[in-house]
């Protein structure tokens, strides 16, 4: 069932997110391999609460990653990919409102978030 996939999916994405070696190309194909199956299904709404949530964490990481680069901290800095996985999962959930700030807040600030790259037309 999508509701399935969608709910599997959002946690495989924060999952490659938590790990020791977060992996972002895997969280970002599986979000979007998503997108693509789960078209024209509407997401219930606590689906929806906790694929919100799960994409605001993510962005958390990754925003807190990127602050602790002045710190010199070890920690692994999450890339944008993390970011795209996020809107990915905004998408499913029918948070355009929120993907479309998070894409603005994005496009304000293009040189504080440079590892991994991304396309702004993807959205």
């Amino acid at each position: 069932s999508s509701s399935l996939l969608i709910s599997g999916t959002a946690l495989l994405s924060y999952t490659c997110a938590i790990m020791k070696s977060p992996d972002g190309t895997l969280a970002c194909r599986a979000a979007r391999l998503c997108v693509t199956k789960a078209t024209g299904y509407k997401c219930p709404s606590a689906l929806a609460a906790v694929c919100a949530n799960l994409a605001d964490e993510m962005l958390k990481l990754v925003s807190a990653s990127w602050s602790l680069i002045s710190g010199h901290n070890k920690k692994t800095i999450l890339g944008m990919e993390f970011v795209e996985t996020s809107l990915w999962l905004l998408r499913l959930c029918g948070k355009y409102d929120r993907a479309i700030d998070v894409l603005n807040e994005r496009m304000e600030n293009p040189n504080k978030y440079t590892i991994g790259g991304w396309s702004y037309s993807k959205y």
